[in-house]
């Protein structure tokens, strides 16, 4: 009995040591007052603009249509709360304008944490307008106090790291390189006209020494943890007619180039379904040729197929995708919309099929 109250005891103990322990440090208080001058147009949900009163230093969150404002605390807040706000009612002309948006009825204050330069911060963003519970008219915060109190934490186990090994240097550090763009994902082909072009010399050219080096990631991940190659990697590409260490007038280069846009299957839903990853930073993506001092990477021979043929296929599904990023309402962030359409679908009685009908070469959208 003495030996089990020994083993509880000790397992309380050490849970106590590696649990990470939370205490809240002293209150601090930050006193704000806020100077209301002038109007600004805001955009709903929908991008309908309206336009507002607004202050000095004022945030307007996306799809909001009335101004907050927002309060830098260095750490992580554990408690905060608004207090001594003080209102005053909006001028008949300013409170029309907001008669018929959706205000909050209380300053709550809301707090996201984040990091910055490795280390916690916290934001606090209060609404800077009310409508009074009592009287339903619109009121305007002029002045409050924010109370809060961080947390610290302690004791927290590390995080043990993956360790990675980098290369020494850049692939592209040595020889002579020549760049290719391509906007789309495919086979590409690459004659002598072609090479002489990038300024290949061909005269006394071995072809088993072309290499192609490219990453057709698409776009990088946001994560920094996200894995990404280190370095430019060599693609696997056929030489046709390198077997005589000649490349002649006929022979060519074929290699598959991934574009700037990818697809990714979706398997998160009900069930699964091929979704486009537009490259919001490129319209291009690249691939590097040299001519190295060795043999370069090659794409396997074909798999013998024995047997006869149990089916014929002269169809197969293909996926495009049409996405202009043309406006961006929030004017930050990667979020961006393409064209508009009225409500009845102008130009045009109904935008959809037109778009499907675009999807096909040569065909515009300026086509009548």
């Amino acid at each position: 009995m003495r030996y089990s109250t020994f083993l509880v005891v000790l397992w309380y103990s050490i849970a106590g040591i590696l649990a990470p322990a939370r205490a809240q440090q002293p209150e601090q208080v930050v006193r704000q007052q806020l100077a209301w001058n002038g109007h600004i147009e805001a955009a709903n949900k929908v991008g309908q603009l309206r336009r507002v009163p607004t202050f000095e230093g004022a945030i307007f969150r996306l799809a909001d249509q009335y101004p907050s404002f927002q309060i830098r605390v260095p750490g992580q807040v554990g408690q905060g709360s608004v207090r001594n706000a003080v209102y005053e009612p909006f001028s008949p002309a300013d409170a029309k304008l907001l008669a018929t948006i959706n205000l909050p009825t209380t300053a709550t204050a809301e707090v996201v944490t984040g990091t910055e330069q490795r280390r916690k911060v916290s934001f606090a963003l209060i609404p800077a307008v009310r409508r009074n519970a009592q009287s339903g008219q619109a009121e305007k915060l002029v002045s409050f106090e924010y109370a809060y109190s961080l947390t610290s934490e302690q004791g927290r186990p590390a995080k043990i790291k993956k360790a990675r090994t980098y290369a020494n240097s850049s692939v592209l550090a040595q020889g002579d390189w020549y760049r290719i763009g391509v906007a789309t994902s495919g086979i590409y082909k690459l004659d002598k006209k072609a090479l002489e072009s990038m300024g290949i010399s061909m005269q006394g050219l071995d072809p088993r020494r072309l290499k192609i080096y490219g990453n057709a990631m698409g776009t990088l991940p946001q994560a920094n943890s996200a894995y990404r190659p280190d370095d430019l990697a060599e693609n696997a590409i056929f030489v046709a007619g390198e077997a005589d260490n000649s490349f002649d007038d006929a022979d060519y280069v074929l290699f598959y180039a991934r574009g700037p846009h990818t697809w990714s299957l979706d398997t998160s839903g009900i069930a699964p379904r091929f979704k486009h990853d537009l490259n919001v930073y490129a319209d291009t993506a690249y691939y590097f040729v040299t001519v190295g001092s060795t043999p370069g990477l090659r794409v396997g021979a074909p798999r013998t197929i024995s047997g006869r043929p149990t089916a014929t296929i002269n169809q197969f599904l293909d996926r495009q995708f049409h996405e202009h990023e043309l406006i961006n309402l929030g004017k930050s962030g990667r979020q961006w919309l393409g064209e508009g359409f009225s409500k009845d679908g102008s130009p045009g009685n109904s935008p959809f099929p037109r778009l499907i009908w675009c999807l096909v070469p040569r065909c515009s959208l300026l086509r009548k």
